[in-house]
């Protein structure tokens, strides 16, 4: 190949500049008018202009992309969007809008957006609202709060909401000044109710809630007055989920004047304004009051009614009871008069039988003591004749005799010695001897 068959000719030679000047001709020669474009915004910055970022996808991949600028200049079509559409312009939300196509030799291919149909993003956030209640009726969740008995007397309350909303502090004052003089207890659960962090930190506050829930009866998402704008937070599906799984009865007062959110649709009273929520706090408590002041005069009708019955019932019995008590006490009195006269009777016999049991004893023990009187006398006077004839005098009678040396009796030859005085005990008398000799027998025999 000759090279120099490659080189450009002088006159087919451009400039960058060129060139893009030649693209810008021809972009705006080809789109002179305005057109509305459906796109989603992918990002927006706010830098004095309006800057987008705009995309098409198809499950979730981007089939197209371009920079969407909204002069500052035409911001005003941003207020009025939002106006309109109840809900600040932001990264995610599908437009439908009315622009030009521009091309920039610095700054490429843009978008010039001379105006957003908030119609259309009504109609978006209205679908986008009926596809998430959709999902939650099909998961069962849409009646889930309701389901929740709600309490007789909800008098402990967790309220969510912004520390500072004038909203919360018109409930405040309504409930705790309420004219029955009701006692409320309220703990404040902080959380922003607008904006880009709303729907994390209503998720947060709802989250601290349920880990205190046996402290409560309800819970109050409350946001007050003001605008729609930035109350596309309560149209969450993780919002309106958690607020339908809530263990708790939920009531809301976000101050919408139009569409139900999610979060209305889920909660188990939605009302609009905080002020309705403490007015229907306060009158469900009144209700109950006076529900329980009916009951209490009604039972105390029916149990002055009853008594009453009961009393002509009871005065009946008294006089039949007494009848009859009376004619039991006679029965009773006359039989025991029978069974006294029988008991005398029988004492009277059993005393006089046991007076001749007395007498046959007393008889037959004087008998027997008489005859023992008489055996043991016998026995004694046998006794004495014996002890007589063993008494010493008798022996001394019969030839015997005690001798004794100095006040011992001698009763062996072995207990005297020669020259030994001795005194023999006679029956008559006493003799004095002395010992002059022993003659010893060793067979015991009398010498």
């Amino acid at each position: 190949m000759d090279f120099f068959h490659l080189q450009p000719e002088a006159h087919a030679i451009l400039t960058l500049s060129d060139l893009l000047q030649e693209v810008q001709a021809v972009v705006e020669g080809c789109f002179p008018s305005s057109f509305w474009v459906v796109a989603e915004i992918a990002d927006l910055r706010k830098r004095g202009h309006v800057y987008l970022e705009l995309v098409e996808k198809e499950d979730d991949t981007v089939k197209a992309q371009i920079r969407g600028i909204i002069w500052s200049t035409s911001a005003k079509i941003v207020d009025i969007f939002e106006e309109e559409a109840g809900q600040r312009l932001k990264a995610g939300m599908k437009i439908l809008f009315q622009g030009r196509l521009r091309f920039h030799p610095v700054y490429g291919l843009s978008l010039d957006i001379q105006w957003i149909d908030p119609n259309y993003s009504l109609g978006e956030m209205a679908r986008r609202r009926r596809e998430i209640l959709r999902c939650l009726a099909k998961e069962g969740l849409l009646e889930r709060n309701r389901q929740i008995p709600f309490p007789l007397v909800p008098q402990r309350i967790a309220v969510v909401s912004s520390e500072h909303s004038a909203g919360f502090e018109d409930f405040l004052v309504h409930l705790q000044e309420n004219p029955y003089g009701f006692r409320f207890t309220v703990k404040l659960f902080p959380a922003f109710v607008q904006g880009e962090e709303a729907e994390l930190s209503l998720l947060g506050a709802l989250e601290a809630v349920r880990a205190e829930a046996r402290c409560f009866d309800v819970v109050v998402i409350l946001r007050g007055g003001g605008s729609r704008v930035d109350l596309s937070c309560f149209d969450s599906y993780a919002l309106g989920r958690v607020v339908a799984e809530f263990p708790l009865p939920v009531l809301t007062g976000i101050g919408h004047q139009k569409d139900e959110s999610v979060v209305d649709c889920v909660a188990h009273y939605a009302l609009k304004t905080p002020t309705a929520v403490a007015n229907f706090l306060v009158d469900r408590v009144r209700a109950f009051e006076e529900n329980l002041t009916k009951e209490i005069s009604s039972l105390w009708e029916a149990v002055w009614g009853n008594l009453e019955g009961r009393q002509m019932e009871l005065n009946y019995w008294i006089q039949r009871f007494r009848s009859d008590a009376f004619l039991l006490f006679q029965r009773e009195r006359e039989r025991i008069l029978r069974l006294e006269e029988r008991f005398s009777f029988l004492l009277r016999a059993f005393i006089e039988k046991m007076r001749m049991v007395q007498e046959d004893l007393e008889q037959s023990l004087r008998r027997e003591t008489l005859r023992r009187l008489e055996e043991e006398k016998r026995f004694l006077e046998k006794e004495e004749k014996a002890l007589a004839l063993l008494h010493p005098l008798s022996v001394l009678r019969r030839g015997y005799t005690l001798t004794f040396s100095e006040g011992k009796i001698i009763k062996s030859i072995q207990d005297c010695s020669v020259g030994q005085e001795l005194c023999t005990q006679m029956f008559d008398g006493r003799v004095v001897s002395e010992v002059k000799g022993k003659n010893e027998k060793a067979d015991g025999t009398l010498v």
